[in-house]
């Protein structure tokens, strides 16, 4: 379930030929601010469903989850791509999948529903259907009473449309998502009822609110039951108007599926109420009333797996989505990015620090994935890679620099091997505890230390005028391959008759004698190797669900 972000890393194990994405356009915001009448509902969000969409494994899926109006604004599209080229809008050539949102109440009249025919869906089994309408304000004998909220779309059925304009018994109930229109209003002192959601397979479907039994009496919201969509709110006497029901299509705790239209507001300045999750349009208020937002989109995704577990692999940072299915503890690898060589016959950069773990998740929630960078220039250390608060590897320390600007090593996940200097021997730098090892130390006839790696320390220079090799990388099988992560750089060599280190396994880089010394391999976190700085390798974070 994706409720927010503009991308997905496609799994390890997607099925092309077994999958369905389904999406909700975001629901509209109802009018507001005005003084002499009462306030314009505002459309629910449509929804789209794509069969058997072709995705490559560990490629990025463009996306956009569109927002809720707010502020008198319509609501926003939601849609997800095959790449993240030509994804910038529901019209680019890349969206496999998209649903447009719901329009916003405005002075022209109340907002319209997201319509099916703008919508995305391919595939044979495809649907797509239309967000419910909005209803427009009713002032007659200045009771200045709002309009109520459309429903969202769901997969069975379009959006309920609200119930009749209001009049001085209050406006009519919000539209239920996916299923039945709100009650009309009336011309005694009872607010009308919110539409029933629709149901699914038989099952008992979403219950429209209560409207108003008297003045002043608040009415209820719409409710859902379980794999249906939300209820519309009910509509207000004298009070605010009840909120749209959130769906339960896709999931019931917590809850995701197409919400109900927020119920109106009727006298003394009482709001409407929002839009339910998810796509559910915004009830208006009576006079002067605010804006109330609709309700946000949602990209819904269901694949058969080839093969368990499944792993998402991050070489950018981006944003995880545990699945609903499987909520025992996940395992991941966080690599941070390993440190530059040093310059002038420098040392080894250290490796970015290897991390491993495992820890459980919670359901309906998103965690954030960082990358870090490899160092980029002589002295600079590689940036941290982290996984939510779960676990922060520290980026590789830089290689000591001699010549005209002599810098000592670095610490840092890995540490950066030290150089030989005019003043002495440049000591190695320390790793930290747990992620990686100390960096080699600098020796005589301009002798540098490797950078330290995951698995071993840097090696120290000889003065022989032999450089360190790079401390070795650690070994992980959690893509599913042994790979090593986490090699030092090697530490350049002096520049006549000279021997530099080579790089450490799991994407170090080797170090030179006259030339820049290698880069360290990208998502690795290998350290660059010595001479002129090689940069460091960049991060990544590797996620197992079982």
């Amino acid at each position: 379930m994706l409720t927010a972000g503009n991308q997905w890393v496609v799994p390890n194990n997607w099925n092309s030929t077994n999958n369905t994405i389904e999406v909700i356009g975001g629901g509209g915001a109802s009018e507001g601010g005005v003084a002499n009448r009462g306030q314009n509902g505002a459309g629910g969000g449509a929804y789209s469903k794509s069969v058997n969409v072709a995705l490559t494994p560990g490629t990025i899926a463009g996306a956009s989850v569109g927002a809720g109006g707010t502020a008198g604004g319509n609501g926003g599209d939601t849609w997800l791509c095959n790449s993240t080229s030509n994804c910038a809008s529901i019209a680019g050539t890349a969206v496999v999948v998209g649903a447009k949102g719901g329009a916003a109440g405005t002075s022209s009249g109340a907002g319209l529903g997201g319509a099916a025919a703008s919508g995305v869906a391919t595939g044979t089994g495809s649907l797509k259907f239309s967000g419910g309408n909005g209803a427009a304000n009713g002032s007659p004998g200045g009771c200045s009473a709002g309009g109520a909220g459309g429903g969202a779309a769901g997969p069975n059925g379009n959006g309920g449309n609200a119930g009749g304009a209001g009049v001085c018994a209050g406006g009519g109930g919000g539209g239920g998502g996916g299923g039945a229109a709100g009650g009309s209003s009336t011309s005694n002192p009872v607010g009308s009822p919110g539409g029933n959601g629709a149901n699914a397979g038989g099952l008992v479907a979403g219950t429209g609110g209560i409207g108003s039994t008297a003045d002043a009496v608040p009415p209820t919201a719409g409710s859902s039951s379980s794999s249906s969509s939300g209820g519309g709110g009910g509509s207000g006497r004298d009070a605010a108007g009840g909120a749209g029901g959130n769906g339960t299509e896709f999931n019931s705790s917590p809850a995701f599926g197409s919400g109900g239209g927020g119920g109106p507001g009727q006298g003394n300045s009482f709001g409407g109420s929002p839009g339910g999750l998810y796509g559910g349009g915004a009830g208006g208020g009576s006079v002067s009333a605010a804006s109330q937002p609709g309700g946000q989109g949602l990209i819904v995704i269901k694949w058969t797996p080839t093969t368990q577990p499944t792993i998402y692999t991050f070489t950018s940072s981006g944003t995880f989505w545990p699945h609903l299915n499987s909520l025992s503890n996940i395992n991941y690898l966080v690599v941070a990015g390993g440190g530059a060589g040093g310059s002038g016959a420098g040392g080894g950069g250290g490796a970015g620090g290897v991390l491993p773990g495992s820890t459980p998740l919670a359901a309906g929630l998103s965690y954030v994935v960082t990358i870090g960078a490899g160092g980029a220039a002589p002295g600079l250390n590689g940036r941290n890679s982290s996984f939510a608060g779960f676990a922060t590897a520290i980026g590789g320390g830089a290689g000591g620099s001699g010549g005209s600007a002599p810098n000592l090593a670095q610490i840092g996940g890995s540490g950066g091997g030290g150089v030989s200097v005019s003043s002495g021997f440049g000591p190695g730098a320390a790793g930290t505890a747990g992620q990686g090892n100390n960096g080699g130390s600098g020796a005589a006839n301009l002798s540098s230390g490797g950078g330290g790696g995951c698995g071993a320390a840097g090696q120290n220079g000889q003065s022989s005028a032999i450089s360190g090799n790079g401390g070795i990388g650690c070994s992980s099988s959690i893509s599913g391959t042994p790979t090593n992560y986490g090699g030092g750089g090697g530490g350049g060599g002096p520049p006549a008759n000279g021997t530099a280190g080579s790089g450490g396994s799991g994407g170090g880089g080797n170090g030179s004698v006259t030339a820049t010394g290698a880069a360290g391999t990208p998502n690795t976190g290998g350290g660059g190797g010595g001479v002129t700085g090689g940069p460091g390798g960049s991060g990544v974070v590797l996620i197992s669900v079982p």
